[in-house]
């Protein structure tokens, strides 16, 4: 939480034109440790604690997914410049995320 803290002081707490949110990278070697410190204490002995595990590891992997193969979406660019219009990072219907997925769906069934 301290470095989600820190960041948001930043001009660019959004991290600019990159997919998802590259400046929390530097904390993920400490949460896989932490989540391997507590998979078999935690998530396995307890059922509900695999009901969000699952699915969440999933939506990491499809998330992680677009990224590799559908990013850039237009996102950054249209229909104003990311860095000038930071507001538009809450709009969760036509996110970074959305438009990935709406790139994926269309090559997937394309219209005729």
């Amino acid at each position: 939480m301290a470095l989600v803290v820190l960041y948001s002081f930043w001009y660019s707490w959004w991290g600019g034109w990159s997919f998802g949110y590259r400046l929390l990278l530097e904390a993920v070697p400490f949460l896989l440790v932490f989540l391997a410190l507590c998979y078999e204490a935690v998530i396995v002995r307890h059922w509900y604690w695999q009901a969000l595990f699952w699915p969440g590891l999933l939506f990491a992997f499809y998330v992680h997914y677009l990224g590799a193969y559908y990013y850039p979406c237009g996102f950054n660019v249209l229909p104003g410049n990311i860095d000038r219009q930071p507001e538009r990072l809450w709009d969760w219907t036509n996110g970074e995320l959305a438009r990935c997925a709406a790139d994926l769906a269309s090559r997937l069934m394309p219209i005729h």
